[in-house]
Order: C-alpha cells, then sequence, then structure tokens
C-alpha cells in the first residue's frame, strides 16, 4: 500500500474540523458556510481517512466525533463506490479505502452509544461492496469481537451485524450462518454477562438470517435442514426460557417483543418445524397476552400504577404497548396458516375475553377524546390511521371476523365472553362502564354474525336489558355513544317498539346541550339506521334530526364536520318534502362550506354529493340556483390569480348536477352561465379545469343542446359551435393528453343530442380526435378516445369505416388499421360500465359487418394474436427480461381477434353472474395472457356466442 502523505492529512484534517465546528455553529450563515465547504473538501482523496482519524481520536470533543460519523456515512452512501444508487465522483480510492476498513472497526468499542451506531452503518454499508473479497477478516473480526468481553464493543459489532445480516446472500450464507448461530445463541442464553440491549441485539440479527434462509428455500431447498434446523431447537428453548423469566434486569417488554417477533418469522417460513415445540411456547406466549392484559388495566386503562418502560441507549422503544401488538400479530399469525388455525379454535372463548378486556379505553384516550372531538372521530373511524391497543384489538377481533372459516366461531366466544363480562361487573357491583362499553364494542363488530341467531345470543334480551338501561346512565358520554351505536348496528332485527326508542334517543342526542362524544356518536347511529330502517319509521323524526345535523356542522372541525355531512347526505333523501321544508338553512350552509372547502379535494367530494343531492330535489332546486348562481357566475369571472379563481374547478365540478338536474335549462344557465364556461375551459393550462369544464360542458349539451343551437353571441356563434371549438381545443397537440381524459363522452354527447346541428364540423372533430390518439400513452385517455369511434361505429358503422379508411395513419397505412390495433392492444383493459359496454357492443357491430360484407380491408389487417413461447425459454426472470428481444406473437386477422376479444367478454359475464348466484365476489377482469387463449377456446365457444347476440 502506498504511504499516505500526512502533511497534506495534517492540512485536511484542520480544514474538516473548522468545517465540523462551523456546522455546529448556531450560526445559520455559519452553518451554511461550514457545510459547503465540507461538500468541497470531499473530492479530496483523504477525506474519509481524516474523517476515521477524528472519530477515533477519544481526545476530540464528542459533538466533534458524532458529526464527523455522520459526514462520513453520508460519504460512503455517495462515495465509496460507482456502482452505488446515490454514487456522486470521485470514487474513494484503493488506497484509502484500506486505511479506512484498517482503522474504522476501532470505532465500534467508542463509550458514545450514537457514534458506535454511527460508524457500524458505515461498516455495514462498505462490507456490502467489499466482504468477503476486498475485507475478507471483517466477519472474523466482528466475531471475535463477540466474544471480547467489552461491552461497548459488543454492542458495535452487533450494531453492524444487524444491517450486515440483511445484506447476506444466498451463496454467503452457508458460510456466515455457522459461525454467528453459536455466538448469538451464548449472547441469548448468558443472562448474567451480556445486557439486555445486546442480547435483544443477537435476537434481531437471528430473525434477519432466519428470513434470508427461508428465502433461500426457492434456489436450495437443503439450505433451512443444513443451516437452520440443527440449531432450531435450543433457539426456541432459550426463548422459551427467556419469556419464562420475570421483568428485571434480564427482561424486559422490548427483548419479549422481539424475541417473539422472531417467533413469529419462524412461523410464518417453517410452521411445521416450529409447531412442534408448541407445548412450550403456547403456554408462555398465552402467559404474555393474560399478564400484560392486567397490567394495562392497571396502568393504562385505569391509571392506578405507573409504567416504567426502558429505552435502550440506542434509544429503541422497549414499549409495553408494541409487545400487546406483536402478541396480536402472533394470533393473526396462527390464524393465517391453515394447518396451525386448530390452536385458535380451541381457545377463542378464552381469548375473546382478553380482547374484549385490551379495547377499553384508556385514561389518556378519554382526556384526550374530551378535550378534542375531532380527535374521537379521527381515532374511532373504521379507516383511522391512528395506533392503540384498542384500535389493534379491534382489527384483530375483525380479522378473525372476516376469515370464513372462523366467523361463527368468533362471534360465539364473543358473546360468550360478553356474557361473562357482564356477570363479573354485576357480582362486583362496580359501575364498570370501560367494560361495558368495550363489550358492547365488540358485539357490534360481530353484528352481522349475531343477528343470524347462529351463536345462540339474544341480543334482543341484551339491547332492552343492558343497553337500554346503560343509555339511561349518565355514568360516561362515551358508555351512552357506544349504546346508539350498537343500537345502530342491529336496526334491521329490531322491532317497531325497540326501533322507535333508538332512533328517538339518537335524535335526541345530536342536540347542542349533550356532550360532543354522545352528538358524534349519534350522528354515526343515525346512517345505521337510515340504512336500515323504512322511510315511514324515520319521516317523523327527518326534520329535527336535519336541523339539528345542520346545527352541528356549523360548530364543528373539519373530521366531525365530514362524518356530519356524510350522514346528512344520506339524510336528505329519506323524505323530499321535509328536506325541503329547510331549504333556507340547509342552501346556504352548503354554499357556505363550498366557499370554505373548494380547494380541499377530500371535503369537496362530499360537498359536492350534498349539491348533487340537492339539487336533484325539484322542491329545492329553483331555491339552490337562485342562491348559488349568482356565486358561481362571480367565481367564474374572477381574473386569474385571484383567491375566487382557485374555486374555478369546483365550481365546475358543483355545477354539473345543477345543469344535469335542470329541465330545461333557465335562460341564465344559457346566456350568463354558459359562455363563462366556455371561456374558463378553453383558455387555462391547467388540466384540472380542463377537465371540470369538458364535463360541465358536456352537461349542458345534454341537458339543453336544442337551447344552445338556437343561442348565439354577439358575433354570430352559436352554443353548438362554440361546444366544438372546446373539443377541439382540448384535441389540440401541443395540450397535454390528460386534457382530452373525458373528450370521448363529450363528443360522444354532442353527437347524439346535437347531430343535426354539427353540419361538416364531424370530420375535423374525428381527425384531432385521431391525432390525440397518437400521441396519447396514458391508458384512460386513450381509452377514451377509442370510445368515440366505438359509439360512432353503433349508429354510423359504414360511414365511420369508410372514413377511417380514408385517413392515413402515422405509418402511412389506413386509420383504421390504426385505430383497430389500439382498440384491440385496450379493450381488455376497459373500465365503467358505460365504456365497456358501448366498446363490446360496437366490437359486435364490426365483426357482424367484417363477416356479412366479407370485407378485405377489415381481413387484410393483421394483429397480435398469442404470444410465442420457445421451449429453451425457461423462467422469464427481470435479468433475462433486460437482455432479451421483445416477445413475439402471432399475427391474426383483426376480426379474429375481435371474436376472441368478445368471446373473453361473454365469458367473463357469465363467471360473474354465476359467482354472483353462489354469493362470492365478482371475479377481476382477466389478464392479457388469459386474453390470448388457444384455439380450442373459439371453438368451444360458440354456443355462448349464440347466447351474447340473441
Amino acid at each position: 500500500m502506498d504511504e499516505i502523505d500526512l502533511s497534506v492529512v495534517a492540512s485536511v484534517r484542520e480544514a474538516v474540523l473548522e468545517c465540523l465546528q462551523a456546522v455546529l455553529a448556531p450560526q445559520d450563515e455559519t452553518r451554511r458556510a461550514g457545510e459547503e465547504h465540507l461538500r468541497a473538501l470531499e473530492v479530496k482523496d483523504e477525506f474519509s481517512f481524516t474523517l476515521c482519524d477524528i472519530i477515533t481520536d477519544t481526545t476530540m470533543p464528542q459533538s466533534i466525533r458524532q458529526l464527523a460519523s455522520v459526514v462520513l456515512k453520508h460519504y460512503v452512501e455517495i462515495h465509496w463506490t460507482k456502482f452505488a444508487e446515490k454514487f456522486v465522483q470521485p470514487e474513494t480510492s484503493e488506497r484509502v479505502k484500506q486505511l479506512v476498513r484498517h482503522s474504522l472497526p476501532a470505532a465500534l468499542s467508542d463509550p458514545e452509544t450514537r457514534i458506535r451506531s454511527t460508524v457500524a452503518y458505515a461498516i455495514s454499508a462498505i462490507a456490502q461492496w467489499d466482504w468477503p473479497e476486498a475485507w475478507p477478516d471483517l466477519l472474523d473480526t466482528l466475531i471475535t469481537s463477540l466474544s471480547s468481553g467489552d461491552a461497548n464493543l459488543i454492542h458495535g459489532a452487533l450494531c453492524v451485524l444487524t444491517e450486515f445480516a440483511t445484506e447476506v446472500t444466498d451463496m454467503q450464507m452457508p458460510h456466515v450462518a455457522p459461525l454467528i448461530f453459536p455466538h448469538l445463541y451464548n449472547i441469548i442464553t448468558n443472562v448474567e454477562v451480556y445486557s439486555l440491549r445486546n442480547r435483544g441485539k443477537a435476537v434481531e440479527i437471528f430473525n434477519s438470517l432466519t428470513a434470508v434462509i427461508g428465502t433461500m428455500i426457492e434456489v436450495h431447498k437443503d439450505a433451512p435442514a443444513t443451516l437452520l434446523f440443527p440449531v432450531l431447537p435450543q433457539f426456541l428453548e432459550a426463548f422459551v426460557q427467556c419469556f419464562s423469566l420475570p421483568d428485571g434486569p434480564a427482561i424486559d417488554s422490548g427483548l419479549r417483543k422481539d424475541i417473539l417477533d422472531a417467533v413469529i418469522g419462524l412461523t410464518r417460513l417453517f410452521p411445521s418445524q416450529v409447531s412442534g415445540h408448541f407445548s412450550q411456547l403456547l403456554p408462555v406466549i398465552w402467559n404474555l397476552l393474560t399478564s400484560s392484559a392486567d397490567r394495562y388495566v392497571r396502568t393504562r386503562v385505569n391509571c392506578a400504577d405507573s409504567l416504567d418502560d426502558s429505552f435502550d441507549a440506542d434509544e429503541r422503544e422497549a414499549d409495553f404497548e408494541h409487545l400487546i401488538y406483536t402478541v396480536f400479530f402472533f394470533i393473526e399469525t396462527l390464524m393465517s396458516i391453515s394447518k396451525l388455525q386448530f390452536v385458535l379454535k380451541r381457545s377463542l372463548d378464552q381469548l375473546m375475553q382478553y380482547i374484549i378486556v385490551y379495547l377499553q379505553m384508556t385514561d389518556d384516550q378519554v382526556a384526550t377524546w374530551l378535550s378534542d372531538p375531532n380527535q374521537y372521530v379521527e381515532d374511532e373511524d373504521e379507516d383511522t390511521l391512528s395506533y392503540s391497543v384498542r384500535i389493534a384489538a379491534e382489527n384483530l377481533l375483525l380479522c378473525l371476523c372476516e376469515d370464513k372459516r372462523l366467523t361463527d366461531l368468533t362471534a360465539t366466544a364473543v358473546t360468550v365472553a360478553i356474557n361473562q363480562h357482564v356477570e363479573s361487573i354485576k357480582s362486583s357491583q362496580t359501575e364498570n362502564w370501560k367494560m361495558y362499553e368495550a363489550c358492547m364494542l365488540a358485539l357490534g363488530d360481530v353484528a352481522d354474525a349475531a343477528s343470524t341467531g347462529k351463536t345462540g345470543f339474544d341480543v334482543l334480551g341484551f339491547l332492552r336489558a343492558v343497553v337500554l338501561k346503560q343509555l339511561a346512565s349518565d355514568v360516561s358520554p362515551f358508555l351512552i355513544g357506544r349504546c346508539l351505536w350498537l343500537g345502530s348496528k342491529f336496526a334491521g332485527v329490531m322491532p317497531p317498539d325497540l326501533s322507535i326508542k333508538f332512533v328517538e334517543a339518537c335524535v335526541s342526542g345530536l342536540g347542542e346541550t349533550f356532550p360532543a362524544a354522545i352528538r358524534i356518536s349519534a350522528v354515526r347511529s343515525l346512517k345505521g339506521f337510515c340504512s336500515h330502517l323504512d322511510q315511514g319509521t324515520l319521516q317523523p323524526y327527518v326534520t329535527s334530526a336535519l336541523s339539528e345535523l345542520i346545527t352541528l356542522a356549523t360548530q364543528s372541525g373539519e373530521s366531525v364536520l365530514e362524518l356530519v355531512l356524510d350522514v346528512m347526505l344520506i339524510a336528505v333523501k329519506v323524505d323530499r318534502q321535509l328536506t325541503a321544508s329547510l331549504e333556507n338553512r340547509l342552501s346556504p350552509l352548503v354554499i357556505a362550506l363550498f366557499l370554505k372547502y373548494g380547494h380541499d379535494p377530500g371535503m369537496m367530494s362530499i360537498i359536492e354529493e350534498l349539491f348533487a343531492a340537492l339539487s336533484a330535489n325539484p322542491l329545492i332546486l329553483q331555491p339552490l340556483q337562485a342562491r348559488f348562481i349568482p356565486t358561481i357566475i362571480s367565481i367564474l369571472k374572477a381574473p386569474q390569480g385571484t383567491a375566487a379563481s382557485g374555486l374555478l374547478s369546483s365550481s365546475l365540478d358543483v355545477l354539473v348536477p345543477i345543469v344535469r338536474n335542470s329541465n330545461p335549462l333557465d335562460a341564465v344557465f344559457v346566456t350568463d352561465l354558459f359562455p363563462l364556461v366556455i371561456n374558463s375551459t378553453i383558455n387555462t393550462d391547467d388540466n384540472s379545469i380542463m377537465q371540470s369544464g369538458c364535463d360541465c360542458v358536456r352537461a349542458f349539451v345534454a341537458k339543453g343542446a336544442d337551447q344552445l343551437a338556437v343561442w348565439q353571441d354577439d358575433s354570430g356563434h352559436n352554443g353548438i359551435a362554440y361546444v366544438v371549438e372546446v373539443a377541439s381545443q382540448l384535441l389540440q397537440p401541443e395540450r397535454s393528453e390528460f386534457s382530452a381524459l373525458l373528450i370521448g363522452r363529450l363528443i360522444c354527447t354532442l353527437v347524439h343530442k346535437a347531430g343535426r346541428y354539427l353540419s361538416g364540423a364531424i370530420d375535423p372533430l374525428l381527425r384531432s380526435v385521431l391525432s390525440k390518439l397518437q400521441q396519447a400513452q396514458t391508458q384512460s385517455v386513450i381509452q377514451s378516445l377509442l370510445v368515440v369511434f366505438a359509439q360512432l361505429m353503433i349508429s354510423q358503422l359504414e360511414s365511420v369505416v369508410q372514413f377511417l379508411e380514408s385517413v392515413p395513419s402515422p405509418t402511412g397505412d389506413s386509420a383504421l388499421r390504426f385505430v383497430l390495433t389500439s382498440w384491440c392492444q385496450w379493450q381488455p383493459y376497459f373500465y365503467g360500465a358505460y365504456e365497456t359496454k358501448v366498446s363490446v357492443v360496437a366490437l359486435g357491430k364490426l365483426l357482424e359487418f367484417g363477416v356479412k360484407s366479407n370485407s378485405r380491408e377489415l381481413w387484410d389487417i393483421a394483429v397480435k394474436g398469442e404470444e410465442l413461447v420457445t421451449e429453451s425459454r425457461g423462467i422469464r426472470t427481470r435479468s433475462k427480461a433486460r437482455t432479451t428481444a421483445d416477445s413475439v406473437y402471432t399475427m391474426i386477422p383483426a376480426p379474429v381477434k375481435v371474436y376472441k376479444l368478445l368471446l373473453n367478454e361473454v365469458d367473463n359475464l357469465l363467471e360473474f353472474r354465476q359467482s354472483q348466484q353462489v354469493g362470492l365476489a365478482a371475479p377481476l377482469k382477466p389478464t392479457v395472457g388469459a386474453l390470448h387463449g388457444q384455439d380450442d377456446e373459439v371453438r368451444r365457444a360458440k354456443t355462448v356466442w349464440d347466447t351474447f347476440f340473441v
């Protein structure tokens, strides 16, 4: 190795130290200057070695050494090798690499944890490229460190191995596993010698190595039997012993979690081998569930005791709640493996008792939700992004219910557990409202199964004896709210007298005098009652419910408001006349919400639905238009860049249902609104405005084509001419392809509703569609453009075929060849009931025309048929795909391909109908590979084909 110039190193070291000190300075300018100077020094060959020297110099301030380790980690990522994903020139020279590899491991014994961890990451990043070829002694060095007796060095070596283990290849594993496994076992089992932190690292490394061995089965089937199974029993025995230890210096929640993670990984990869040890494993894991439940109630639910969870020096949480999550995940693992479900089935009754315990609200949750109703809505939503033990327990319960093999068993176990908890509360003579609330939550989660009567549980008796009693109590607003929610879950099986009691309580609970928790729960419950009860039962309460919902909407934050609007959308459809009686409050509310949340796509989706529901009510439409149209006009007239112009896209979206429900269009729509919509759509580069404008123009054409044809502006252009101009503008080649996303339906509607007014405008439009189709690359846009030709072929087949034959394609052939080739390629991916139906009908007519006329133009068009697969080709991996040529297909006449596509659509439809009859979910649309079936598919389908045409 060439000698390094010490004078240069000293110079670079001085410069690097100055930069590091500057980066740590409180002044922004000094810090930025230091960062820039550091980046400039990175190109120096001695830079990385200098950082190593600073890191290992214990006389330097800790902050400087720690920052140097972070900078070195970054340097390795971008400069160590040109093969790295983030590589930036220059690449570190081999001379310096050797110096770094020689000196860096010394920092693994540093007293400062952060330095050890950062250095360990840098070493593992280097090892990814240099081990074993350029750094053959690394693994031996790490193994030796594990036996050194130095706790810091052991931890540092384990940190390296933690990263290192995930990068070991299947070729390296036979050499690595036999060396490391004995040391890991020694660390895990020697409680007196090794710290919690290091034993946890050892378990984590073992878990990573076994995961890699599990993935090796595809290539090396004997790998687990050779590398893992000989040592697996002793590790599992060690895990059982660790689980059995009492809390203290030898084990805590974090280590238990790490061990259970390892057991879960082994169970998922090697269920047969692990299940042989369940007689020892399951009792200790069950003890984790039960003992943690007692501790959870004391420290979380009731906060009677303080919880002293520890955090190791790596700042890795050893959190008690994380252990509970992992226990739940172990149960889900058992559920997901068919051969292990027997373990769950025989213990579901006991399991549900503890699941309900974990469903209880904690004191912290109660305090948070009382002070922040929006957080209550977010946390209790079924699609919540929050996470807690309560949420995890409910997710586990729902997961068990969704497995059809366990649904009835789970529901029965829940009802048994509920009876036991309720009896326990009664015998203790205490008002344990949290347990009541948890029982009701669990029962609501299995409501579908419990409603069938298969569980043997007296649902109606429970509702009358327990739920109505708690509903009348005032012990907690959360319990009262849960009573309302549970009632709505069983609304479909309640007798009328019981339904009325719950509906009355629900509507009453919406009132301003009640706590937020009750009002929110009443809103949720009202949604269930509206979905299950008939109009006659609900009618007496609609006015009061809507009135309270309107009041609550004006007082709520976004999360509560979204829930309120969701229920309001259902309530306004119950009785048109009663809803119309509140128009003077409903219309101003939705207009105000539109102006406030017009920039929020999430809120606007429900607001748009509300506008559609209100405008669909003929008793509300006219007053709603009178209130809203002036606002829309002012927004459409607003200059670009103003606050109002930011509402343009939302305004056009909201206007669509109002236009569609107007019959006929009022004069103000044609004379005032329509020109503004045209202007907004044409004079913008914003794709969202163009798409919204396109849909809005289509609504005008659909509802008032004759009125648009009669109206003219000052220059003598009528409305239809402006619609054609919009379509032409959106199809311009220089515009984004997404501007044409909705153009297909606009042109189809235009031809259908105003075809007699178009005269010579159709051919230029179709040429523009062809031009855009040649540019389009996105499936949704291509589908929109192809639908134009499909729709026209249904009514004017021969004219469209003649037109396409007369127009050249980009390759010089007829446009008919180009359109058919594209159509056959994309037909399997069509989505949307309307588009799919139009396409299938048009293809059927085109095939019929081709067969009857024996059109040579159609039969001479060749399109892709089946993919040719050679015998020697083997499995097509990604590497093969990069090095081999594109796939080769047979070429078949277009009518034959159309025939196959239609057969596939019929087959898919028959499967769908059959699945509906047996109560299964509809099958997914077939893959492209399924479409290019063998010729016997064509031969076997004549009966289906005849049925299709009939």
